[in-house]
């Protein structure tokens, strides 16, 4: 299946979408940080009531794309996690592209800005990892032996001070916002933890063949992938793939659908984010080789033909 075309992004204006998905990241990022209580505390409130019923509905509408394919994960958890792990295969042929490209003849200017549009779809990873760690320990830790890490500090004041850092640029696409927006609600809200799960493990199945492109393309400059600060979920002593989603599922059958939702509304939002990023890396390019053409006087060009 061709994630292209099997899950489109909602219709909504472009211009619509970057201003709705800006006001979720910056409420995102207050929400997370440590703040005082507001004078006017019911306005607060009020407003915290609103933007909790926009996120819910962005989930909603992201979660009911997928959900026709999500009801078909198999509810044993050895035929789940098999079910699973074929979702590398829902191939996005854009995603192939742009991949092939930061690899093998993205130019710096291209690479970079990717990498800044990488840096705010993926923020704060860690820190998602584990509030939904936190939220999902108890269960998993009474059906199975998964070695989930011992959780220190506090999660969401440390994913106030990423989201804080990774700020967003006036060339910021909306879809980069999205998948960033998409991944805290997830793991912020107790009622999605099945569907963080599912997100998380999708990173982690998916995120090797991400890497391995960039590391290529900063090769080619003699950069070295580590002096970046990004994590992948790669470094760690358990598996969300082979160890949490097994756990989840045998203690909760049910919990199958909900952590495919996750996975494949990750999927979806990562692929609408590769499309647009490939079709910017072309204009980046134009722009450039437009500034680097020297400009023919009619003359010259004229006789140039002649000759």
């Amino acid at each position: 299946m061709l994630l292209d075309s099997a899950f489109p992004a909602p219709a909504t204006m472009p211009c619509a979408a970057l201003a709705f998905h800006r006001r979720l990241a910056e409420w995102n990022r207050s929400r997370a940080s440590t703040v005082f209580d507001a004078p006017d505390w019911l306005t607060s409130l009020q407003a915290q009531y609103r933007m909790r019923r926009l996120e819910h509905d962005f989930v909603g509408a992201a979660s009911a794309s997928v959900r026709r394919f999500a009801r078909e994960a198999p509810s044993d958890p050895e035929r789940f996690c098999a079910w699973f792990s074929r979702l590398d295969q829902l191939r996005s042929n854009t995603t192939d592209r742009l991949f092939g490209r930061l690899a093998n003849d993205a130019s710096q200017s291209q690479l970079r800005w990717y990498l800044e549009q990488h840096a705010v779809a993926e923020a704060g990873f860690s820190e998602l990892s584990a509030l939904t760690q936190q939220k999902l320990a108890p269960s998993v830790s009474t059906s199975s032996n998964a070695p989930f890490d011992a959780v220190s500090g506090d999660p969401l004041a440390c994913l106030g001070q990423t989201l804080g850092d990774a700020q967003a640029r006036e060339d910021t696409v909306w879809e980069a916002l999205a998948v960033s927006n998409l991944m805290v609600a997830l793991a912020a809200n107790r009622r999605y933890a099945y569907h963080a799960a599912g997100a998380l493990a999708v990173v982690e199945l998916t995120a090797p063949k991400q890497r391995a492109a960039i590391e290529q393309g900063l090769a080619r400059f003699g950069l070295s992938f580590d002096l970046l600060p990004f994590d992948f979920g790669t470094q760690q002593n358990w598996s969300w793939c082979n160890d949490v989603l097994p756990a989840l599922v045998a203690q909760d059958p049910s919990a199958a659908s909900q952590i495919a939702e996750g996975a494949l509304s990750r999927l979806a939002a990562s692929a609408r984010y590769c499309e647009r990023c490939h079709g910017e890396l072309d204009q980046i390019r134009e722009s450039l080789e437009a500034l680097r053409s020297p400009v023919l006087i009619q003359g010259e060009a004229e006789a140039s033909y002649a000759n």
